[in-house]
């Protein structure tokens, strides 16, 4: 299995799929590349994985049939591995992940759009984005940034571990890892305030109760930065304010709480060339009513003036890709021309 993985790192593809009955794939962006000629008969998937993993991880994919786990593949490389049952056999999907964690900057953000925000020691930033998008990466790259400038104690919750943090001098970077360090629940509240943490970087927002956990901290006063799966910012504003059981509650926790939702995806040229993008927008005092209005199409008015320059949608984003000569303009999708 490391022989696969090696060789579509090699690739530079980020995804590697394993299923009994086919020739093992990667996924470079869209594109599916073969990395064996040869069909993986069912004994010989279950070789592949026994091999990955270690005893307890096998316990538990015997208990559960189904594992989400991290696997440490070399100096430089994590897989965010998902074994499941496959018509009565075993199947595996791993995601390849850098372990350093980038900068801002280097992600592709420009520092004086976000210079305002992170000003910011306490609140709730949201970055969002289809699967796939390097939302978790920009959580690191936030909590990176923070760290690095002044003297916190941040901590991450996760599912599975997929990043290392380099020792700071006055900083300190914990990670838990769910169901095996803590439990998504109530009591995760106390815990994280009797450790004296800063920083939280929640992982993924998947139901109400995350949503909640993520409310809840950051008006205790700390900064919080989570993730969720959203086509665009319209859609973050949509599933926040309109779908998360208790419509009063979260409209306005989310009015006072809120300091920004970020919204990143990775467009690709006809030349197959991947360019970050996002959209972002930034809570000002002005806007604050039309979030405990749920006033969404207020909102994206405000956002669509371009009155801020911490404020913008794709639109503009592509503006910037065509002055840049990055791509043409008639690559632009017709939605953002």
């Amino acid at each position: 299995m490391r022989d696969l993985i090696k060789k579509a790192i090699e690739l530079q593809a980020d995804r590697v799929h394993v299923v009994s009955g086919t020739m093992p794939i990667c996924q470079k962006y869209k594109e599916i590349i073969q990395i064996s000629d040869q069909r993986t008969l069912p004994p010989q998937v279950y070789q592949l994985i026994d091999g990955l993993l270690d005893e307890k991880q096998k316990k538990r994919l015997l208990k559960d049939s189904e594992l989400f786990t991290s696997i440490d593949i070399d100096d430089k490389h994590f897989a965010r591995a998902h074994v499941y049952k496959q018509r009565s056999t075993l199947a595996i999907s791993l995601k390849i992940i850098n372990k350093k964690v980038n900068s801002l900057s280097n992600i592709g953000f420009d520092m004086d759009t976000l210079a305002n925000l992170l000003r910011q020691n306490s609140g709730l930033i949201l970055v969002a984005g289809a699967p796939n998008s390097g939302k978790s990466s920009t959580c690191a790259a936030l909590v990176h940034h923070y760290v690095s400038q002044r003297s916190y104690h941040a901590l991450r919750l996760s599912e599975t571990i997929e990043k290392e943090f380099i020792d700071y001098p006055s900083s300190l970077v914990t990670q838990r890892l769910e169901d095996i360090d803590y439990k998504k629940d109530e009591s995760i509240v106390d815990s994280i305030l009797m450790s004296d943490i800063d920083i939280l970087d929640m992982g993924e927002i998947k139901e109400a109760k995350d949503f909640k956990l993520a409310c809840d901290l950051s008006a205790k006063g700390l900064l919080v930065v989570a993730s969720i799966v959203a086509s665009d910012i319209e859609n973050v504003l949509f599933k926040s304010l309109h779908c998360m059981g208790d419509p009063e509650f979260f409209r306005k926790a989310i009015s006072e709480n809120l300091l920004a939702v970020i919204h990143q995806s990775y467009f690709r040229n006809k030349s197959k060339e991947a360019f970050f993008i996002h959209e972002m927008f930034r809570v000002y005092p002005s806007v604050k009513k039309h979030l405990l209005l749920a006033n969404i199409t207020a909102i994206m008015s405000f956002l669509e003036s371009g009155g801020k320059s911490d404020c913008l949608l794709y639109k503009k984003a592509f503006e910037l890709l065509v002055a840049d000569n990055k791509i043409h303009e008639e690559e632009v999708p017709s939605t953002y021309r």
